[in-house]
């Protein structure tokens, strides 16, 4: 059984500060990494990578992703990359 992180890229409401859906992301145990990206015209997202079993479900963590995060718009299932 190897190793896969999994990104996801969460955007936050117009009024919501980034750093605070980074600091409720320390809630979500398959979460190990969170960094606040620009993506044009002062719209800035989250990116947090799950580091998962390559049998687990990544829709499992996007499912706690949203029922626990508050002041996001939308957050969308990225790239899967193998670890080990």
């Amino acid at each position: 059984m190897g190793k896969v992180m999994v990104i996801y890229k969460i955007y936050p409401e117009e009024e919501t500060d980034p750093k605070e859906i980074m600091d409720q992301l320390d809630e979500i145990k398959d979460i190990k990494s969170a960094k606040n990206e620009p993506v044009a015209f002062g719209l800035n997202i989250v990116k947090a990578g799950a580091l998962l079993d390559t049998d687990d479900d990544p829709d499992r963590v996007q499912e706690e992703l949203e029922e626990k995060i508050e002041g996001y718009r939308n957050i969308e299932q990225g790239e899967a990359n193998l670890i080990s």
